[in-house]
């Protein structure tokens, strides 16, 4: 029985590795799937280098969120000067879901100072998505 609970478990892995291969294959620029190769190779800080240095902030900032570090995602929005609400959106929603509150300060006292431009946020996103599906499309058409 544990041969073929093994041989199971073999054939999914292989299976999510081939997804997550066309998944890399797809993304429009060299930069971007070095990126994710290395964050593939939980090596998240060479992968936010690897977008920094090719301008991509924006997408240092989204892999910082998707891997839930929000500090270090709002570290580069506050140092760029760009997507502090967005940063902000996303970690109330991640709180929201996760049903709890803020405990850190600085996101406590960021959220007090953006206050009622919160529906921009929201808009700000919601931008940031159709403007990056729009470059993909645009990139891939091209190659």
């Amino acid at each position: 029985m544990r041969g073929l609970t093994a041989g199971l478990l073999r054939a999914v892995v292989q299976v999510d590795k081939t997804h997550y291969v066309r998944k890399v294959k797809q993304i429009p620029t060299e930069e971007g799937r070095n990126a994710e190769l290395a964050v593939y190779r939980r090596k998240p800080e060479e992968a936010e280098a690897i977008l920094l240095q090719a301008g991509l902030v924006y997408r240092a900032i989204k892999m910082n969120i998707k891997l839930f570090n929000f500090e270090r995602a709002l570290d580069l929005a506050t140092q760029y000067k760009q997507h502090q609400d967005t940063v902000l959106h996303y970690r109330q929603q991640f709180l929201k879901a996760a049903k709890q509150t803020e405990t850190i300060t600085r996101f406590m006292q960021m959220n007090e100072s953006v206050g009622a431009g919160r529906g921009l946020s929201s808009l700000r996103t919601t931008l940031s998505v159709v403007h990056a599906r729009h470059v993909h499309w645009t990139c891939r058409k091209r190659e």
